[in-house]
């Protein structure tokens, strides 16, 4: 189901409303300062956590940024995670994986 939250009206993701709000609170551990961005580096720990490999960290990111500012905005960093459980479920990997990196961020 689509996320129905105003403040990401454009972004097409299939995440609920409450997938949504789980992502937003591990975006602003990285933002604390409440900027709307994070930076890449920040993304780097964020997938770790998920168990993706770093290559593919910069893979999504040459697409997510091509302006390379080197920072991801929430809806940039919402597409990221749709591309990634898509990623997940396309091979195969632990569809568990999304859930698992939420509750070790302490969510």
């Amino acid at each position: 189901m689509q996320g129905s939250d105003p403040a990401n009206a454009g972004v097409n993701n299939n995440f609920t409303d409450d997938e949504i709000q789980n992502l937003r609170s591990i975006f602003e551990m990285f933002d604390p300062n409440r900027t709307g961005a994070i930076e890449v580096k920040d993304l780097e720990t964020i997938m770790g956590s998920l168990q993706r490999d770093a290559n593919e960290v910069r893979e999504f990111v040459d697409k997510l940024d091509p302006n390379s500012n080197g920072r991801v905005s929430f809806d940039e960093f919402l597409d990221l995670m749709q591309q990634i459980e898509n990623k997940i479920v396309k091979d195969g990997s632990d569809p568990n994986a999304m859930d698992q990196a939420q509750m070790s961020m302490g969510q």
